[in-house]
C-alpha cells in the first residue's frame, strides 16, 4: 500500500461510517440518479484513498500540514489552494476531508477548487499531442493514476445546496473523469440559477460526448448523444 502508516488504515472504516449516517453537516438526499451508485462508488474511492502514499506528502510538507490545522481560516484556506496548485494525488485524502467535513463554508468550498485543480492538472497530462486545434485527452495507461473513483467524492459534492461552486467544480471533475453515469445529474444542473454551473454542467456533458444545444432560456437547454462518425479512444475536453 505503498507507506501508509497504521493510523490510515482505519480510513476506509471512517468513511464507510460516515457515508452511512448521512448526517453530515444536515446533508440532503442526492440531487439525481447518480445516488444508485454511492455504495460501490465509496468502496471504489476507498480503496483508491488507502492505495495514495499520503503519510510521504505529510513528512515532505509539515508545515503546510501544520497549517491545514490552524484555527484562522485564511490559513486553511492558503494550505487547501497550495496543496491543489501543487498537483499531488497523494495528498487528495487531506483535500477530500476538507471537502466533506470542514465546517466552515468558505473554507470548503476552496478545498472544492482545490480537487478539481489537482484533477484536471493530471488529466491534462494526457492531453494529445496530435490533436492542436482542439484539447483531447487520452485514456489513462497502466502507468497512469485512475482519478476516477472520486467518483464518489463528485456525488457527495452534488448532494451539498447549491452555492454557486461546490456543483460546478464537481461537474468539471466528472466530464475530466468521463463519469457517464453522472449524465442525469449534470441534466438537473443545467437549470441552475448559478452561471458557473451551468457552463460547468454543459462542458462536461460535451466532454462526454453528448450535444447541448441552447434554447431560447437557458432553463431549456436541450441534449443528446452525440453520433461519432469514427470511432475513437479519445475524447475531446472543450471544442
Amino acid at each position: 500500500m505503498r507507506g501508509i502508516t497504521t493510523r490510515w488504515s482505519l480510513l476506509p472504516a471512517v468513511l464507510t461510517i460516515l457515508g452511512l449516517l448521512g448526517c453530515r453537516r444536515g446533508s440532503s438526499p442526492h440531487i439525481g440518479p447518480a445516488q444508485e451508485f454511492s455504495s460501490p462508488l465509496q468502496t471504489q474511492y476507498d480503496d483508491f484513498a488507502f492505495s495514495l502514499n499520503t503519510e510521504r506528502f505529510r513528512e515532505g510538507y509539515p508545515a503546510l500540514i501544520a497549517k491545514l490545522t490552524a484555527t484562522d481560516t485564511n490559513t486553511r484556506i492558503t494550505a487547501v489552494r497550495t496543496i491543489g496548485q501543487s498537483g499531488e494525488t497523494d495528498a487528495i485524502p487531506l483535500v477530500v476531508d476538507f471537502v466533506l467535513n470542514e465546517e466552515d463554508r468558505t473554507v470548503r468550498i476552496w478545498a472544492g477548487s482545490a480537487l478539481e485543480k489537482i484533477v484536471s492538472s493530471n488529466e491534462l497530462k494526457r492531453r494529445d499531442p496530435l490533436r492542436p486545434e482542439k484539447v483531447v485527452i487520452l485514456p489513462p495507461s497502466h502507468e497512469d493514476i485512475d482519478l476516477r473513483p472520486l467518483a464518489w467524492v463528485c456525488s457527495q459534492m452534488l448532494a451539498e445546496p447549491d452555492d454557486g461552486s461546490t456543483h460546478s467544480y464537481a461537474a468539471t471533475m466528472i466530464g475530466y473523469l468521463d463519469l457517464k453515469q453522472f449524465e442525469p445529474d449534470l441534466g438537473v444542473l443545467l437549470k441552475s440559477r448559478h452561471p458557473a454551473v451551468t457552463r460547468s454542467a454543459v462542458n462536461a456533458l460535451r466532454m462526454m460526448g453528448f450535444v447541448v444545444e441552447s434554447g431560447p432560456h437557458p432553463l431549456k437547454k436541450q441534449y443528446q448523444e452525440r453520433k461519432l462518425l469514427e470511432r475513437t479512444p479519445n475524447r475531446a475536453v472543450q471544442e
